[in-house]
């Protein structure tokens, strides 16, 4: 069980595969669902064909939780740059907006605030039942 020999004719074959595929720039999981490959292999046949040039990184995908995963194209062509991770602030005031687009999630969150701020302010009492224990 060593590394993927990509010289046999049955990896030049998966590599034909995948650059047909790859004519419309795509990401690593659009492949693996196009091609129904594995995920491990999909990654080494990947980074071999991007170490010969064979691919390059065309663009940057957006997941829901703002991480970015790679769009892999054909060719020859330099990479395009990592954009930058969002400020954490950016994020939150994107939320928020969401939040406050919507009424009924907006008014679970109010709810839930004037609950946290109520047990701040209640102060604990004293039951009468259990004074007697007191010295």
């Amino acid at each position: 069980m060593g590394a993927i020999a990509f010289n046999t004719t049955q990896a030049q074959g998966k590599i034909q595969k995948i650059l047909n595929s790859l004519k419309t720039p795509k990401t690593r999981r659009q492949l693996e669902q196009d091609l129904f490959a594995a995920h491990n292999y999909l990654i080494k046949y990947l980074k071999y064909m991007k170490d010969n040039k064979l691919v390059y990184i065309a663009g940057w995908a957006s997941l829901p939780d703002q991480r970015k995963i790679p769009i892999y194209g054909v060719g020859d062509y330099p990479d395009v740059p990592k954009p930058p991770p969002i400020d954490r602030n950016e994020l939150h005031r994107r939320q928020w907006k969401k939040v406050k687009a919507d009424k009924e999630l907006h008014e679970e969150y109010k709810e839930k605030r004037n609950r946290r701020e109520a047990l701040k302010r209640t102060k604990p009492f004293r039951d009468p039942l259990m004074t007697w224990m007191q010295p």
